[in-house]
């Protein structure tokens, strides 16, 4: 079994960039210059070297899902799947495989598929000298020597290679995607891995307004490498947009959590921890700093600073600096590192004035550098709330979420209600064996959410002997009443009218349809 490969240093990935920028890297600033995008390869690649399974991981996932990309150049131009191959298509075939004679001036992804080359070339070319000893035709032995073969040698080639390729492309300041006779174009694949992996993360988040808000504040922010703000409120689903974004453009950016502490050493490990920087337990602040101040340099990270309040210092005297407001500006924005600071505005507004008050200092300079401002909307309109109920509830009625909408429009919690009337009633269904979740269990999930709402009245039928003199009734009128003068039937209620209305004042439920 191959060695794991590590976690991939940032401070090497953010050398390879310093080599480029300071033209030590030819080959790699021609690649760069065809493909710009190879930066934010190099810091997606990192990023994955720090989730579970590493590099190693995702270089099997990516072999899985590019099936028709392994192989040689030979087995594509031969086009043959099932069909034997000729005694010529398959000594063009094993042409393209590297000899074994030497291991010199193999790269580490060479090294580590050696014996995977002593093997092949021991199997194969050594039916071709058994044959011929043998005087037995070519054709004898083609089809223990067709494509599949080959290709289950390719993909074992590449299950070995990969991983250092990868990381040999992070960590080499002279590296470069170069073509491997066991993989169709590798730069092209990384290049659509990273797009599907952002994919699949933006199918995690409703497409709501605050959504788009935030997105747009974070393009921007990106695009022109300066400093953004979103204000919020904390029950709107900021964060989590903002986390889904750092998720899926792991290249580009990173979260840090700021912490609440008023000290340096833990707003230093905070973004030591987002970019991977590995912090030992004793280390000081000052060795952590050093590590981070490089990346700055040479990264183009955008660094997002959710709860950015507590970047304002929370224990001070009239002497207290703002350090950690100082070090976001010199150190990252001033090294061309956007930032984007996410807030909540009576947090934001409350430290601002006191720290203010006490020490006397002056915000304009740091809110001159903020280029823009991004306030988001003050209630989230029932659109968002229905995009947020289907995505945490997968096929529910129309009347049930129009519940949860009401729900969550009654408790003044709005996203945050939803998300926590979701957790709970899963947490019920699994309770109560159901498969998926029942009326019940969603009744529960919106009671132990902390909501109050008017229980749902199931409608009743009339009894048989009722209807029946209903229509005795019915019948005696119609004989001693004018067709002319009749009174008007009511229309009969829908759940549209059964239903509260999606605002703050939420009219009691009576009853639901539960056929809809």
């Amino acid at each position: 079994m191959n060695e794991h490969t590590p976690r991939i240093d940032p401070a090497k990935v953010a050398a390879k960039q310093a080599a480029l920028h300071n033209l030590r890297a030819p080959k790699f600033a021609d690649a760069v210059a065809a493909q710009p995008r190879l930066i934010e390869l190099l810091w997606f690649i990192q990023w994955v070297s720090m989730q579970p399974g590493g590099v190693d991981k995702f270089a099997v996932e990516l072999i899985a899902q590019s099936g028709e990309r392994i192989g040689t150049e030979a087995m594509r131009r031969i086009g043959k799947t099932t069909e034997p191959y000729t005694a010529e298509e398959r000594n063009a075939v094993i042409a393209d495989f590297p000899g074994n004679d030497c291991n010199f001036g193999l790269s580490r992804a060479e090294c580590a598929s050696m014996a995977i080359r002593t093997e092949f070339m021991s199997k194969i070319i050594g039916r071709c000298h058994a044959a011929i000893e043998t005087a037995r035709p070519n054709l004898a032995f083609v089809s223990q020597q067709n494509h599949a073969e080959f290709l289950a040698y390719c993909r074992r080639f590449a299950l070995a290679e990969l991983p250092w390729t990868l990381t040999d492309l992070c960590i080499d300041q002279y590296a470069c995607l170069s073509e491997t006779f066991w993989f169709q174009d590798l730069e092209g694949a990384l290049i659509e891995a990273m797009d599907a992996h952002a994919a699949r993360v933006n199918l995690r988040l409703a497409d709501t307004q605050i959504a788009r808000q935030v997105t747009d504040a974070l393009e921007f922010a990106w695009s022109e490498k300066g400093m953004v703000e979103v204000i919020g409120d904390s029950r709107f689903g900021k964060t989590e947009a903002v986390k889904n974004f750092c998720a899926a453009f792991p290249g580009r950016a990173r979260l840090v959590k700021t912490p609440c502490t008023n000290d340096m050493h833990s707003f230093f490990e905070a973004i030591a921890d987002a970019v991977g920087v590995e912090v030992s337990l004793h280390m000081k602040a000052a060795e952590i700093r050093r590590s981070l101040e490089f990346i700055f340099r040479h990264s183009g990270l955008m660094f997002v600073f959710d709860e950015s309040h507590w970047l304002i210092p929370q224990n001070f005297s009239a002497r207290t600096m703002p350090f950690r407001l100082n070090y976001v500006r010199s150190q990252i924005l001033d090294n061309g590192c956007p930032v984007l600071l996410v807030a909540t505005p009576q947090l934001l507004a409350t430290a601002s004035k006191t720290y203010e008050n006490v020490s006397g200092f002056n915000f304009v300079q740091w809110r001159g550098r903020i280029l823009r401002t991004a306030c988001l909307i003050s209630e989230p309109p029932q659109a968002d709330l229905l995009a947020i109920v289907k995505l945490q509830f997968p096929g529910l009625k129309e009347a049930y979420a129009q519940r949860i909408i009401a729900a969550a429009y009654l408790s003044d919690k709005f996203i945050f209600a939803v998300e926590s009337i979701a957790k709970n009633a899963r947490a019920e269904a699994r309770k109560n064996g159901h498969a998926e979740i029942e009326l019940s269990d969603l009744e529960a999930g919106i009671t132990l959410a902390g909501i109050n709402l008017p229980p749902i009245v199931a409608p009743q039928s009339p009894s048989p002997r009722a209807s029946a003199t209903r229509r005795r009734i019915m019948r005696s009128a119609a004989d001693t009443v004018p067709m002319d003068l009749e009174t008007p039937r009511r229309p009969a209620a829908t759940s549209a009218d059964l239903l509260p209305a999606p605002a703050r004042s939420v009219q009691p439920l009576a009853t639901v349809n539960t056929e809809d």
